[in-house]
C-alpha cells in the first residue's frame, strides 16, 4: 500500500456539540442555499481551490477565503476555523480522520486530527502532549503510517523546576484507542529509531541493516528470517501488500522478482520495471523500460500483465486511484491541449481532451473516483482554479 500525489479544498454544515467530550466542534453554517454566499451550504466550481484530493467521500478546499470540507455533491460539511490549517501532505481523510495543523497555548506548532463531523482531536484528549505520527520527518513514512492507521503520540511533562518528569510514547489507532499504551519503555525504543535511517512497511518500522519494530505489539526483532533477508530488504522497492506472515510481497530491483517468503515470480521477461506504486487489491501499475520507449500496464500478483503494454512518455503525469482501480495518464498533444487517458484492468477505457484556451497550464489527478483538474498561471506558481469531473468526464456537481 503506498504512495502517490496531492492537494484540495472544503466547506461545512451545521454541527451541534453534545457536551460529552473535550473535543472541539467547528463553526456552524447558516441554512441558506445562496451559492457563492459566505454562509452557503454548497460550493460552486467558481472560485474553488482544492487543498486535498477526495478521500473517503470528502475533500478539503478553499472557498470564499475559508477552508471548508465538502462532499461529492459540493455540500459544505464543515468550515475549518482560522486557527487551523489542513496538512496538505496527508491527502485528506484516512480511516475517518484527517490531519490538521495549528499552534498550542505556548505558540508551538502542533498536529491535530479532525473527524468527518468536524470534531477536533487534540493530544490532551487522549492524555498525550504531542501527535508525532511517525518516528521520522520523512513525509512518505508519516503519510504511510497514517494511512495504515498507526499514530505515534508522546507524553512529555515537566515539574515545577522545568525538569522532565514524564517521558512516554505510544501508538494510537484512528479511533484514538491505544494500540501500544503510553510508557517510558516504548519512548526509549522510539527514541532509538528516531535517530536511525528507517523505512516503514505494513505496520513495521525497518532499520535496513538488521532490525525492525512491530507497531502492533511494540516487539523488536533482529532476525530477518522472520521478515526477509537483509539483502532483500536493502533492495526493496514499493511492491508491498499485507505484512510478514500474511504474506508480504516485495519487489527486488536487482533481478525483477516478487518475493512472498516462499516463492519468487520471475518478471525478467518484461525487462526493466519502474514504478512508484504498490500492490492494491492484487494489482500494481508498472512502467516498463526507459524513455523514449516506456510502456505502461497493470501487473497482477501472479506476474502477468492485465493488458498489452501501452507506449507512453515517462514524463507524462500519472496517478492511480486505489478506490476505483483506475489509472490516469495526462499529457499535452501537439496543439498544447491536455489529454486525459483513463485505464482499468482491461486497458484504456476513456480519453478526454481539455482545450488549452480554457485550461492553460493544467494538470490532473484521479482519486476516490473524482478527477481533479488544476489550472495555474503562466509561471506555474499560482493555482488559478480547480475543476472536478467524474470518471465519465462530466462535471462532479
Amino acid at each position: 500500500m503506498k504512495r502517490i500525489l496531492v492537494v484540495l479544498l472544503v466547506l461545512m454544515i451545521a454541527l451541534c456539540g453534545c457536551g460529552k467530550s473535550n473535543n472541539e466542534i467547528l463553526n456552524d453554517t447558516n441554512d441558506t442555499n445562496d451559492m457563492g454566499d459566505k454562509n452557503a451550504d454548497y460550493v460552486s466550481m467558481q472560485g474553488l481551490y482544492m487543498i486535498t484530493y477526495y478521500s473517503e467521500g470528502l475533500a478539503f478546499a478553499e472557498y470564499n477565503d475559508e477552508q471548508v470540507c465538502i462532499d461529492k455533491e459540493g455540500k459544505i460539511i464543515f468550515r475549518l476555523s482560522d486557527e487551523y490549517d489542513i496538512d496538505r501532505t496527508m491527502e485528506g481523510f484516512n480511516n475517518g480522520i484527517a490531519v490538521i495543523e495549528g499552534f498550542d497555548q505556548n505558540n508551538e506548532h502542533q498536529r491535530y486530527f479532525c473527524r468527518k463531523d468536524g470534531t477536533i482531536i487534540k493530544p490532551e484528549d487522549v492524555g498525550a502532549t504531542k501527535f508525532a505520527i511517525a518516528p521520522s520527518n520523512d513525509v512518505h513514512i508519516i503519510a504511510d503510517m497514517f494511512k495504515d492507521g498507526y499514530i505515534l503520540a508522546y507524553n512529555i511533562r515537566y515539574d515545577d523546576t522545568g525538569a522532565v518528569s514524564v517521558m512516554e510514547a505510544g501508538i494510537l489507532s484512528p479511533e484514538m484507542e491505544w494500540i501500544i499504551p503510553l510508557s517510558n519503555s516504548f519512548y526509549n525504543t522510539i527514541a532509538i529509531y528516531s535517530e536511525l535511517q528507517v523505512e516503514y512497511h505494513c505496520g513495521y518500522i525497518l532499520v535496513l541493516e538488521n532490525q525492525y519494530l512491530n507497531l502492533k505489539t511494540g516487539e523488536e526483532s533482529v532476525d530477518f528470517g522472520a521478515l526477509y533477508s537483509a539483502d532483500d530488504i536493502e533492495y526493496a522497492s514499493d511492491f508491498w501488500e499485507g505484512y510478514p506472515g500474511n504474506p508480504c510481497k516485495v519487489y527486488d530491483d536487482r533481478d525483477g522478482k516478487i518475493f512472498n517468503r516462499k516463492s519468487a515470480l520471475d518478471l525478467s521477461q518484461y525487462g526493466e520495471i519502474n514504478t512508484s506504486f504498490q500492490f492494491t487489491k492484487g494489482i500494481a501499475p508498472v512502467i516498463l523500460g526507459r524513455e523514449p520507449e516506456c510502456k505502461f500496464s497493470l501487473l497482477r500478483e501472479d506476474g502477468t500483465l492485465c493488458f498489452e503494454p501501452v507506449l507512453i512518455n515517462a514524463s507524462e503525469h500519472q496517478s492511480y486511484d486505489e478506490t476505483t482501480g483506475l489509472y490516469l495518464i495526462s499529457h499535452k498533444n501537439d496543439l498544447g491541449n491536455l489529454v486525459l487517458e483513463l485505464f482499468n484492468t482491461d486497458g484504456k477505457v476513456k480519453n478526454y481532451t481539455l482545450d488549452s484556451s480554457k485550461y492553460p497550464n493544467a494538470s490532473a489527478i484521479v482519486s476516490d473516483g473524482v478527477i481533479v483538474i488544476y489550472t495555474y498561471d503562466a509561471d506555474d506558481s499560482i493555482e488559478m482554479k480547480s475543476e472536478l469531473l467524474t470518471t465519465d468526464f462530466t462535471p462532479l456537481f
